[in-house]
């Protein structure tokens, strides 16, 4: 989905939790201080929307945002 996404033109990175992907770090607590230090990073960029399944979803409703998020889940 990521490809569709930055084939019309928008910025697209892909993040893969601990545990999911191919990140081999157990899910943790830490997980959360990752998607906090991960909307830090992204606080300069204005509105952000995550695409993403609901682990990574809630996730992020859940982090102390910096950013003006749009959620979409799939």
């Amino acid at each position: 989905m990521v490809y569709r996404v930055s084939e019309i033109g928008l910025k697209t990175f892909v993040v893969d939790l601990r545990g999911h992907g191919e990140n081999s770090h157990m899910l943790t607590i830490n997980t959360l201080n990752d998607i906090n230090e991960l909307t830090k990073s992204l606080s300069g960029y204005g509105k952000v929307t995550a695409i993403g399944h609901p682990l990574g979803a809630g996730l992020l409703n859940q982090s102390n945002r910096c950013c003006d998020w749009h959620f979409t889940c799939c």
